[in-house]
């Protein structure tokens, strides 16, 4: 089951938990998170303005993908 999705290509492009949870710690910090209320993010717009990437230094982006 491991590495199942390994072969498709678009797999690799996909935001990890880490990245979700960098989104998530993001907002909770932000005092101005108002500005989003009532708003549908993406996790790689989000990451766009806050500037986050992932641990490894990377920035998912499916749109850019």
């Amino acid at each position: 089951m491991a590495g199942m999705c390994l072969d498709r290509p678009h797999f690799l492009a996909s935001e990890s938990p880490a990245f979700t949870g960098e989104a998530v710690k993001h907002l909770a910090l932000d005092p101005e998170v108002y500005v989003f209320n009532g708003k549908s993010l993406s996790i790689w717009a989000l990451s766009d303005i806050c500037g986050y990437t992932v641990a490894d230094g990377t920035r998912p982006h499916w749109v850019n993908h």
